[in-house]
């Protein structure tokens, strides 16, 4: 459990960089909870004060109090259109905000590991399948995505959401809402005990999946001596045992998460029907109205959706804790060849020609002032070293001095080539 708060720890900070675009997105939030509160409530007044005889609340007072029926209704009901869509937009809004940052995050986690790869030895890539460093630089980068979106803005959205549930509820009932938030501590004992399975069996099988990709860019590679020995049919059987391995590990670990998806359900299903069973009670005595009940009832559903996502947040972060695991293996991977702490910069040598001449192809005539005086080519060190000039043609483009061609005339200064 310490391991995986710290892989949580160090992955978020990928996202660091991001913090006022995150707090826009908690902002969005905010406001998309407020207007989900409001949305039962011009049904419960249309029950209650229009259908019924309950007199209108003071805020209202004012507006419907002498409005007609039918004026009223229509006025209720494009209140809870409004309420909808309002709520919609901000959590649509947000959603997306989350998931550019979370594209963010992703392309700062592959610079760094795509960086940090560039540093390691080549005895590391000699010890190590191309396939499995293309399998975690490629995929296995995407948990830190899901584990940003899924994981911490997904737990933010339900624990706000709840709050703000339970502080209504309490209002409304306070002896059915201690129901339903007795759900939460077997919820935390489904999450501690399936936790630790959901994690080593994603583990096992996202290692396993990367074999498979490790043996697929080897056979490639292998590709002309495989069919030059006619070793197809071998090499279909090491693939299909390969498959079957990484088989057999995805459907262990889709069991375990099989059997915490119905732990889950079990727990929600013991507190749905407590609640039925003494909210009924309830109504029968007459201790709730009608329209009461009806918020109650609507603010339960709103409830258990932040519950059950509070509830699978444990088996997604430990499925993404499995990846980032992987994709730190490799930056925890240790530098064997460093700089030495007086090292020289490396420059570009560029190379500055005065009245520089250049033998002709096929000729002992030389061709004179190819390089205009003081002229710098800017060409790289590396330019190739076989150009020549012939008559009639143009001087020479800035590359044609590589340290290759034979200078007769003039000179050619190379400035820090080291």
């Amino acid at each position: 459990m310490f391991t995986n708060s710290r892989n949580l720890e160090r992955a978020l900070r990928f996202f660091r960089p991001d913090a006022p675009r995150i707090g826009g997105v908690l902002v969005l939030l905010l406001l998309s909870t407020g207007a989900n509160l409001v949305k039962p409530w011009p049904l419960a007044l249309i029950v209650d004060n229009v259908l019924g005889s309950k007199p209108w609340p003071a805020p209202l007072r004012s507006w419907l109090g002498g409005a007609e029926k039918p004026l009223a209704i229509a006025l209720l009901a494009g209140a809870m259109l409004l309420a909808h869509g309002l709520q919609g937009a901000l959590g649509a809004a947000a959603n997306y905000a989350s998931i550019q940052i979370g594209l963010r995050g992703l392309t700062r986690v592959r610079s760094a590991l795509f960086a940090w790869l560039q540093r390691l030895s080549l005895r590391f890539y000699q010890g190590t399948s191309a396939g499995e460093l293309i399998h975690r630089a490629a995929w296995d980068t995407y948990a830190f995505q899901t584990l940003f979106q899924q994981g911490l803005i997904t737990f933010a959205t339900a624990l706000l959401a709840l709050a703000a549930m339970v502080a209504v509820m309490v209002r409304l009932n306070g002896r059915l809402t201690l129901i339903a938030l007795a759900l939460v501590p077997l919820l935390v004992l489904a999450i501690r005990f399936f936790g630790k399975q959901m994690t080593d069996r994603t583990l096992a099988a996202q290692q396993a999946d990367s074999r498979v990709t490790a043996l697929v860019q080897q056979s490639l590679v292998a590709m002309p001596l495989t069919q030059s020995y006619t070793r197809e049919a071998d090499e279909a059987r090491r693939f299909e045992a390969q498959i079957g391995e990484a088989r057999a590990c995805r459907l262990v670990q889709h069991g375990a998460e099989v059997r915490y998806g119905l732990a889950i359900t079990l727990v929600f299903g013991a507190g749905a029907a407590a609640i039925a069973w003494v909210g009924a009670r309830q109504v029968l005595a007459g201790q709730l109205s009608i329209g009461q009940l009806l918020v109650f009832l609507a603010y339960l559903g709103q409830l258990y959706e932040p519950l059950n996502q509070l509830s699978y947040v444990g088996a997604t972060v430990a499925n993404a804790s499995a990846g980032t695991r992987r994709v730190f293996e490799l930056l925890d991977t240790p530098e064997e060849v460093t700089e030495a702490a007086d090292a020289r910069s490396v420059h570009d040598g560029r190379r500055a020609g005065d009245r520089a001449g250049l033998p002709l192809a096929g000729r002992a005539a030389v061709s004179d002032r190819v390089i205009q005086p003081s002229a710098r080519l800017g060409a790289p060190a590396t330019a190739p070293p076989d150009r020549v000039h012939h008559p009639g043609e143009p001087p020479m483009p800035s590359d044609a001095v590589g340290p290759g061609p034979l200078l007769v005339r003039g000179r050619i200064a190379f400035e820090q080539v080291c």
